[in-house]
């Protein structure tokens, strides 16, 4: 029979896989890896001069930067550049970049850590949460008005039952919340959060004290009285950009934090996010993780772009939470009724784990903790 050739398309996640079924060189492989593992970068705010030093650098290895067509003639004040490249060329190309002038150094250190840093292990309540596999946050909404479940969970009995069943499916982390924050909530006194939230968090604690427990607020006070009453997370609500108050706090308590992106995006969309997002973890010095806020400032479209460009947030280095359970945005776009929400956010959550995304915030556990196995199967 004629000798054959044939070729094929193949998924770059098993490159390693088919190295070896080819008989590689197993010595060379995490080289080879690496040559094959191409990735897509976007610098902002570089100088003509740096745009240019940094198109001249990636060609002279063999691949190339976009920048803008001003570069060339200097009519541009700045210009941002994309990357694609294999990770051996970038961390040549990051190399090559710390002995050129201008702020190139600082470039070429940006690119590096992009390649090689990944999420630090997080220790919540002697839990280790190493970011290998993705978490899932259970909601506990013990409001009388949320979207999907307001009044469901009001009393300590109701509260502690749903708990305790969250638990038993596979959560990884609660979160509690006393004041709805659906569209046209309506607005408790940090005194009026406190007193939903104080005997329901006592009871949980002495039902199961090795869970984390999260509580979501905008109120330093609600906060302090969680921490001392046994919670682990703070997930501010509450505008973290300008909600320095519970920043401090948190700071000075060594309380891990949730940073939820709570305001109106500019545009270009995602860098205006990814920017403010930037600015607010340089004043944290606890263990962060980072909310995209899906549904907080962001009309329709803008959210189902945010989740669709999640993976784009892994740049920052820490978790990255997305919380879209049961959310209006879904029944809006399709018009689909409450009892059929949760069959679209199990959609967008399997988009997500794919993604890379670290911490999905749900109200059904159980059909996440199994959507998870199975792409665990596949992937």
């Amino acid at each position: 029979m004629e000798r054959q050739i044939i070729i094929k398309s193949l998924n770059p996640s098993y490159v390693r896989e088919e190295l070896e079924n080819i008989g590689f060189d197993s010595s060379y492989l995490p080289h080879a890896v690496e040559k094959n593992d191409t990735k897509t970068l976007k610098i902002l705010n570089l100088l003509p001069q740096e745009a240019s030093i940094l198109k001249q650098s990636a060609l002279a290895l063999g691949f190339d930067a976009a920048v803008s067509r001003g570069v060339l003639d200097c009519s541009v004040e700045t210009s941002d550049a994309i990357l694609t490249g294999s990770v051996v060329q970038l961390k040549k190309l990051s190399e090559s970049l710390l002995v050129q002038p201008f702020k190139m150094k600082q470039v070429g250190s940006l690119i590096k850590s992009n390649i090689e840093k990944t999420c630090m292990p997080m220790d919540i309540n002697g839990l280790v949460f190493d970011w290998s596999r993705p978490y899932i946050m259970g909601i506990l909404n013990i409001t009388p008005d949320s979207f999907s479940d307001g009044g469901k969970y009001f009393s300590v009995e109701a509260a502690v039952e749903h708990y305790n069943e969250m638990i038993m499916d596979g959560a990884d982390i609660i979160d509690i919340g006393a004041e709805s924050t659906r569209p046209g909530h309506c607005v408790i006194s940090s005194e009026e959060e406190i007193k939903r939230l104080k005997p329901i968090l006592k009871e949980l604690r002495l039902q199961n004290s090795q869970i984390p427990i999260s509580v979501d607020t905008r109120n330093v006070k609600t906060a302090q009285m969680a921490v001392d009453m046994g919670a682990n997370i703070i997930n501010d609500v509450g505008f973290g950009s300008t909600n320095f108050d519970m920043i401090e706090f948190v700071n000075a308590n060594a309380v891990p934090y949730i940073y939820m992106h709570n305001e109106i995006p500019l545009e270009p969309m995602i860098d205006s996010i990814y920017t403010k997002i930037l600015e607010v973890l340089a004043k944290i010095n606890t263990a962060a993780i980072v909310d995209l806020g899906i549904g907080f400032g962001k009309n329709i479209e803008q959210c189902y772009k945010l989740i669709s460009r999640a993976e784009e947030f892994k740049s920052l280095k820490v978790p990255i939470m997305v919380g879209h359970s049961r959310k209006s945005f879904l029944s809006k776009a399709f018009d689909y009724n409450i009892d059929e929400l949760n069959e679209a956010t199990l959609v967008l959550s399997a988009k997500l784990v794919m993604s890379g995304i670290n911490i999905l915030r749900v109200h059904d556990v159980l059909s996440h903790k199994r959507m998870i196995r199975l792409l665990d199967k596949l992937y």
